[in-house]
This record gives C-alpha cells, sequence and structure tokens, in this order.
C-alpha cells in the first residue's frame, strides 16, 4: 500500500472509531442521574473520543508522504485496534440502549436502575475493553510522534532519554494487559499486546537503528560512517561495502573519542 493510502486508511479507521464513540457517549449523556457504572463509561468514552480524535489530527496534518510516517504506520498496524474499538462502542451502545430504555433525559427509571445493577459486570466489563484500547492507542501516538520528530529534532541527547522512557512505559503496559487478561476478551488481549510490542520494536529500532550505504576513500581522505565519543550498548547498525585506496582512511561502527583521535588526529 503506497504512503497516503495507508495512512488515509489509519484516518479512516480512527474517524469511524470516533463517530460511534461520540455516539455512545451522545446516549449517555442524555441520561439524567444514570448509575456510577455508567457515569464511568461516560468518563471513559470522553477521553477515548479525544485520543482518536488527536490520533487523526496528526495523521491529517502530518506530512503524509514522509518516509518515517510511513515506516511508522507499517510497523505499528492499527486498524484492527480501531475496529475493535468501535465494535466495543456499537456493542455497548446497543446493550445500554436495551438497559435504560424506560429511563428519560429528566429522570432514570427505578426499573432501569435495577436493570443496570444487576447487569453492573457486564457494564464495567465494557469499561475494561476500553480503556485497555485508550491505553494502547495513547501511547502508540506518542511512540508515532517520538519517530516522526526524532528526523527533524537536534536536541539528541534530550530526545534519547523520551525514547528510553516511552520503551519502559510500553513495557509496563505489555504487562498490564497480560495480568489483565481476565477482564478482556482473549482475542482483544492478544490484540492489544501484539500493537503494544509492535509500537516498542518501532521506537527501539528509531532509537538504536543505523543504516549505512557504501563508501569510498580514496586519496588521503579521511571518513567514517557511525558514532564517535562514547560508545553505546544496544545500537543496531548496518553498513555497505567500504573501500579504502591510496592512503584513505576510514572507520565504521562506533569508536570512544580516545579512539577516534589516535586514529584520525593530525
Amino acid at each position: 500500500m503506497d504512503p497516503v493510502s495507508l495512512t488515509a486508511s489509519v484516518i479512516a479507521f480512527s474517524t469511524l472509531a470516533v463517530q460511534s464513540c461520540k455516539a455512545t457517549y451522545d446516549l449517555i449523556d442524555g441520561l439524567a442521574g444514570a448509575p456510577q457504572a455508567i457515569a464511568n463509561s461516560k468518563t471513559l468514552l470522553s477521553e477515548t473520543q479525544k485520543t482518536l480524535d488527536t490520533l487523526g489530527q496528526t495523521l491529517i496534518t502530518g506530512p503524509e508522504t514522509s518516509s518515517t510516517l510511513t515506516s511508522a504506520l507499517r510497523m505499528i498496524e492499527l486498524d484492527n485496534t480501531l475496529k475493535s474499538t468501535k465494535s466495543l462502542c456499537d456493542e455497548f451502545s446497543m446493550t445500554i440502549a436495551k438497559f435504560t430504555r424506560h429511563s428519560t433525559e429528566s429522570k432514570f427509571s427505578k426499573r432501569d436502575r435495577f436493570t443496570v445493577n444487576f447487569h453492573e459486570n457486564e457494564i464495567n466489563k465494557f469499561n475494561e475493553q476500553l480503556g485497555g484500547c485508550q491505553r494502547t492507542v495513547s501511547l502508540v501516538l506518542v511512540s508515532i510522534n517520538l519517530i516522526v520528530s526524532s528526523h527533524t529534532s537536534e536536541d539528541i541527547e534530550r530526545l534519547g532519554d523520551s525514547f528510553r522512557a516511552q520503551e519502559q512505559a510500553l513495557v509496563d503496559l505489555g504487562t498490564q494487559l497480560r495480568n489483565n487478561q481476565t477482564s478482556l476478551s482473549n482475542q482483544l488481549a492478544a490484540e492489544l499486546q501484539k500493537l503494544c510490542q509492535a509500537a516498542l520494536s518501532a521506537t527501539k529500532e528509531k532509537r538504536t537503528g543505523q543504516r549505512f550505504g557504501n563508501m569510498q576513500v580514496h586519496d588521503r581522505a579521511i571518513a567514517m560512517q557511525g558514532t564517535a565519543g562514547v560508545v553505546q550498548g544496544g545500537v543496531e547498525q548496518s553498513f555497505g561495502n567500504l573501500t579504502a585506496t591510496q592512503d584513505g582512511r576510514a572507520f565504521q561502527g562506533q569508536m570512544g573519542g580516545n579512539e577516534f583521535a589516535m586514529m584520525f588526529g593530525r
């Protein structure tokens, strides 16, 4: 799929999820004096809508043909989770409409209150499932923004700290999702864990991955590919062919500051 189509696909699924989320929120918002379980759903629906709106705006206003953004979206496949978010909201909307058919904008009926209280576990399960989707998409959005911003950022040290903090947050969320599998369906739990792992892999690759092409050095020229100064662990590097002739000096990889000065110093 080409870059524009890939971005458009994610935007489309995000828009559909937003619409379902908003429709469910409006339904609940029209219920006066709803029990706490439904009030919790309303808060969660609002947070989810904001997250999805931000995701859509990020993709709409971002560089649609950017190779960095396209690469991130290819690795972090959001479509399934966005579809699941829409399905959760659609199903919950029908459920709440059934549970509250005797209530109005001015009064929550006693009969419906009894029904809602009787099915509170079902409502709480929805809250857990939608909450899992919201937290995962929200954290994935942070990764996408980090990956895209790294293309132009000049503050490498600060950006590195942000990447490491994001990687830890994704690890923590993955652990939470595994521990909360009893409150999520097996399919949704596996789906969110997969998305979380994909975001972690994409984030790590952007922080540690360095790719270089072929290099030729001639006539006593000096050149290097890689990093020099402080050798860093966990950095993955790949290089093309290196050719050095006529007293040319070249280096590929990582090298400490002292060694660099010895090799290339005059």
